[in-house]
């Protein structure tokens, strides 16, 4: 018990979802990386991560997998979505923990994948004692980063929606 108390805490601190608002953003300082060259820069990085199963054990069963691999993904849409919004000028990143960050792609899709490959892999170790609260977690996780990459897609084209 204690134990999934403190995976709950870890998650609720390295899984903050970031999100871009469509409130007034304050004047844009000039970037020497366009978004373009951070993700070229960071292509391999991503590949890497999605690649390296070791953060997953042999046994972790397929269904596991795949909600940790569609965790990793919508993280990385997220960087992405909150990336092109700042670039636009169009949002304000409204999570205070990372709103110094955003302005650094780099930086920014680095922490990304540090916390997303945190909570994944305290998310294993919780798999071993409680599978129904690990699936619980991811789906929760999951869920939670739908909706803000939504919400995300949802400044950069309103009219979409």
């Amino acid at each position: 018990m204690r134990f999934a108390c403190a995976l709950l805490i870890a998650l609720a601190v390295c899984s903050t979802p970031v999100f871009a608002s469509d409130e007034d953003p304050p004047p844009a300082e000039t970037s020497h990386h366009s978004i373009l060259d951070a993700l070229k820069s960071s292509a391999h990085t991503i590949g890497d991560l999605a690649a390296d199963t070791s953060l997953l054990s042999p046994e972790t069963p397929n269904a596991l997998r795949a909600l940790s691999a569609s965790y990793l993904a919508l993280n990385v849409m997220d960087w992405g979505t909150t990336t092109a919004a700042l670039g636009k000028n169009i949002g304000t990143e409204q999570n205070v923990l990372m709103s110094g960050l955003a302005a650094h792609p780099t930086a920014f899709l680095l922490t990304k994948l540090a916390t997303t490959g945190t909570t994944l892999y305290l998310t294993e170790r919780l798999r071993k004692r409680s599978p129904v609260l690990a699936y619980t977690v991811l789906v929760a996780v999951n869920s939670t980063m739908v909706a803000v990459v939504a919400h995300n897609q949802s400044v950069l084209h309103p009219s979409a929606w």
